[in-house]
C-alpha cells in the first residue's frame, strides 16, 4: 500500500522521467495492447526546425526564450489543428528547468488535453500522473484527488499499455 508520503517522494522519480522519456516512445512489452497512432510519427520540417532551437535553446541553458518559443509552437499547432505533444513536452520540461513547479504541472495538464484530443490516451494518463505527482508537492488537495480519479478510470482502458498500468497503479495511494 503506497502512503502519501511514498506519492510525494514518486514526484522526484516523474521529474526526472519527464525529461528522460517523451511519451509514445515506450517499447510494446509483452501482453501490452498494440496501437496505431493517426497523428505523424516526425513533425513538419518547419516544426522539427523550431523543436530543435527550442531544445539547443534548452541546452544553452536560455530557459525563457525557450519557453517562448515551445509556447508559440503550441499555439500554432493547435491553432492549426495538430498535434503539440513535443512542444508541450518541451515546455513542462523548461518549466521543469526554471523551477516552476505549478506552470511544469499546468504544461503537463495542458499536454493531457491535448493527448485526449488527439486520441493518445498513453500520453493522457502518463501526463496526468506526472502533474497529480507535482500538485502533491504544491498541496493543491483537489487537484490531485481529480487527478487521480481520472486515472484511475484510463487505467481500465485496453488502449493504456500493460508496463504503464502496473507502473502507475504501484505508485498511487490506494484507496
Amino acid at each position: 500500500m503506497a502512503t502519501s508520503r511514498q506519492f510525494f517522494i514518486g514526484a522526484s522519480i516523474a521529474a526526472a522521467a519527464l525529461i528522460a522519456a517523451p511519451a509514445g516512445t515506450a517499447a510494446a512489452q509483452p501482453g501490452s495492447v498494440s496501437r496505431a497512432h493517426s497523428f505523424p510519427e516526425a513533425p513538419p520540417p518547419r516544426t522539427a526546425e523550431r523543436l530543435e532551437d527550442a531544445q539547443r535553446l534548452m541546452m544553452e541553458g536560455r530557459f525563457r526564450d525557450a519557453r517562448y518559443v515551445y509556447r508559440a509552437l503550441a499555439n500554432e499547432q493547435l491553432a492549426a489543428s495538430e498535434y503539440p505533444s513535443e512542444a508541450l513536452r518541451g515546455l513542462a520540461n523548461v518549466e521543469f528547468a526554471l523551477n516552476d513547479t505549478r506552470a511544469t504541472a499546468e504544461a503537463l495538464d495542458e499536454l493531457a488535453d491535448a493527448a485526449s484530443r488527439f486520441g493518445d490516451p498513453e500520453t493522457r494518463v502518463r501526463s496526468l500522473f506526472q502533474a497529480a505527482l507535482l500538485y502533491q508537492g504544491l498541496k493543491y488537495h483537489d487537484r490531485v484527488s481529480d487527478h487521480i480519479g481520472e486515472i484511475r478510470t484510463l487505467l481500465k482502458s485496453p488502449a493504456i499499455a500493460d508496463s504503464t498500468r502496473n507502473d502507475i497503479t504501484a505508485r498511487i495511494p490506494v484507496r
